[in-house]
């Protein structure tokens, strides 16, 4: 009931994803798991590819850009954590939360000046346990079973630069 009925808002997980498969294999993995919405959607087959869009591609484009960044920066695993941990998970919920609210008013799906007045400011609190969740997962990981991170290469991060012998 009221002004934004039918929207829901929930958390993503595709940076992580992307980090622990690939970024190929996570837009795989996710248009996977996107089929039980159609299950308990009203609109469903038809919104499927925009939902699979709109809700995949935004942050596997962020994903790959931090990745990107941070090759490009030098090796420190403090920073692979945190930008692409943590920042990118951000990120990516802020990029996908515009999509999805400038797609959502530009269709008029809701009354005007609603989305970005009342939805769009929820992603700022969804992103912030996002990038929590996923960077802390990816810390754990790192710190624990790297080889779960196939983005985590740990021949440049984990070498020993200190040569005693």
């Amino acid at each position: 009931n009221g002004q934004l009925a039918g929207m829901s808002y929930h958390l993503l997980g595709m940076n992580l994803a992307a980090l622990m498969v690939g970024a190929p294999a996570a837009l795989w993995l996710g248009a996977l798991l996107l089929f039980p919405s159609l299950l308990i959607s009203d609109a469903g087959w038809q919104a499927y590819p925009f939902n699979a869009l709109a809700l995949l591609l935004p942050p596997l484009a962020v994903n790959l850009s931090f990745r990107a960044l941070v090759d490009r920066l030098p090796a420190n695993i403090f920073v692979f954590i945190f930008l692409n941990g943590f920042i990118g998970s951000a990120a990516a919920m802020l990029l996908t939360g515009a999509v999805l609210t400038g797609v959502l008013d530009r269709t008029g799906a809701f009354s005007d000046g609603v989305m970005w007045g009342s939805a769009f400011p929820v992603f700022f609190l969804l992103s912030w346990a996002e990038a929590f969740i996923s960077g802390a997962a990816t810390a754990i990981f790192v710190a624990l079973k790297p080889h779960w991170i196939n983005t985590f290469d740990d021949g440049r991060y984990l070498k020993s630069t200190n040569k005693i012998w």
